[in-house]
């Protein structure tokens, strides 16, 4: 959606008019985390090309990936730094400006319903360094098309201890999905930038309570995909209305638009209509609520069936690490040249999220069911395995980066005439680089006759799936 913003003299971003105030002290959340990884695989992207910087920084990470499982998100967020730095340089040991303006976490609710004051909350995931230089940290509005709106600064002299909260006044907005970008400096220098999503539902609160006595009256009426992605939206908008922090950039102001849709359409219309795009939804199998993502590609019609291919995220994400994470979302441009449609399902225990998935899918997209893939990245490796042994008629080919899991001796006839690729990082923890290892061994001691097995060098855990991506679907086509 594209909207505009009307601005009175006065300014958007009113920060120093405001005193500041003190706040209780947290801990770091996933949700916290969620700009770190995304600072990280851009600060990858920019430095991917260098073998050196990369295996500067897979150490760093790896022990981040160690932290994350362990529940020591403080220990991730310094790891995740110093693999920042690492990437952008070969200079010894970071700044203490650099691992002070790392440290610091900026907290914003993601909606905003009739108010007209945003409070951010200033806070440390890991004790900054003792001596540094004052930091310059500065806010942009953004929109959806990336123009700049508007912008102002603070300056921190000395910041090591509790929190602070900053009121910041808004005026004049219009109901949209923006963006709002920080950037940390010191002595004109940036060292930092990321951006969270902020979105505008004026009378929000009414809106969403219409809704969900709405969606009770004809829930029972409607379409099971209609039904549990609405719910799901309902409940999105619910939970950041209340302040929490959803672990993906939902475009809310979209969302609720959608439910309104969905719930104002006269009786006998249909609830989908296929176009391209990128698509929160949910379905049930087996009496589970299957949350996922759809893309569906520019070119797609309606009479032409599609290959597509099915994301299994690792341990500890969601639905939106592939389109999101992973290459900052790499899979929809890998998919989109190709005209292939993409789902990714949220993870669970069993298979059942991967058959609820695929059913979802061929409900909404022509689906050539010839070609549809399966692929998966640590835990999501050890379930494509399973899901391909269990059903291999499904699936035309799989991709296993960084599998957690072992193939099955029912794999054997199941795939010995199908593709399949597996990759894993040179630098991988040993535990699961032994997995890995092991697991391929067992591949070729079936004998399969389409086995491709890839090392990439400078890269870990982590930054497997970027890399492996485009060898993927290039693998998949040549051998299709």
């Amino acid at each position: 959606m594209r909207h505009q913003l009307l601005f009175s003299a006065c300014a958007l971003i009113c920060l120093l008019a405001h005193p500041v105030a003190f706040a209780q002290n947290r801990s770091a959340t996933r949700t916290d985390l969620v700009p770190r990884l995304l600072s990280l695989e851009n600060s990858w992207e920019a430095a991917r090309k260098s073998q050196t910087a990369r295996e500067r920084a897979t150490g760093f990470i790896n022990q981040g990936v160690t932290s994350f499982f362990a529940g020591q998100f403080s220990a991730l967020s310094r790891s995740f730094a110093r693999a920042e730095y690492a990437l952008q340089s070969a200079e010894g040991e970071p700044s203490p400006e650099f691992m002070r303006a790392y440290a610091l976490r900026i907290t914003v609710p993601r909606a905003l319903g009739g108010k007209t004051e945003l409070m951010l909350e200033i806070a440390n995931d890991f004790p900054p360094p003792d001596e540094a230089k004052p930091l310059q940290v500065r806010w942009l509005l953004l929109d959806t098309n990336e123009k700049e709106l508007q912008s102002h600064s603070l300056s921190l002299t000395d910041f090591k201890g509790d929190p602070l909260q900053q009121t910041v006044s808004l005026r004049g907005l219009n109901e949209g999905d923006y963006w709002l970008q920080f950037e940390i400096s010191a002595e004109n220098k940036r060292l930092r930038a990321w951006r969270e999503r902020l979105s505008v539902i004026p009378e929000a609160d009414i809106r969403l309570d219409a809704l969900q006595k709405r969606f009770e009256e004809r829930k029972a009426k409607m379409e099971p995909i209609e039904r549990e992605s609405v719910q799901m939206w309902l409940q999105v908008l619910s939970s950041a209305l209340k302040g929490q922090s959803p672990e993906s950039q939902y475009p809310l102001s979209q969302l609720m638009v959608r439910a309104e849709t969905a719930l104002q359409r006269e009786s006998g219309k249909p609830f989908w209509q296929l176009k391209p795009g990128d698509y929160w939804m949910a379905a049930s199998h087996n009496n589970r609520v299957v949350p996922f993502r759809l893309f569906i590609p520019t070119k797609i019609n309606g009479d032409v069936p599609v290959p597509l291919v099915v994301a299994l995220h690792g341990a500890g994400g969601n639905e939106h690490l592939f389109f999101e994470g992973y290459g900052l979302g790499l899979i929809l441009k890998e998919a989109e040249k190709r005209g292939f449609a993409v789902v990714a399902p949220r993870s669970g225990v069993g298979l059942d999220h991967i058959w609820g998935a695929i059913e979802a899918a061929k409900g909404l997209v022509p689906v050539d069911a010839k070609k549809t893939y399966l692929i998966g990245h640590s835990m999501g490796g050890g379930q494509t395995f399973a899901a391909a042994a269990q059903k291999p008629d499904l699936f035309a080919g799989i991709a296993v980066f960084a599998g957690a899991g072992q193939p099955a001796e029912a794999f054997k006839t199941a795939f010995e005439n199908k593709p399949v690729f597996l990759s894993v990082g040179k630098q991988e923890i040993a535990f699961l680089s032994s997995n890995v290892n092991q697991a391929q061994n067992r591949l070729k001691a079936m004998g399969l006759k389409r086995l491709e097995t890839r090392v990439y060098e400078g890269c870990e855990h982590l930054m497997i799936v970027r890399e492996s991506l485009p060898d993927a679907f290039a693998w998949f086509e040549k051998e299709k």
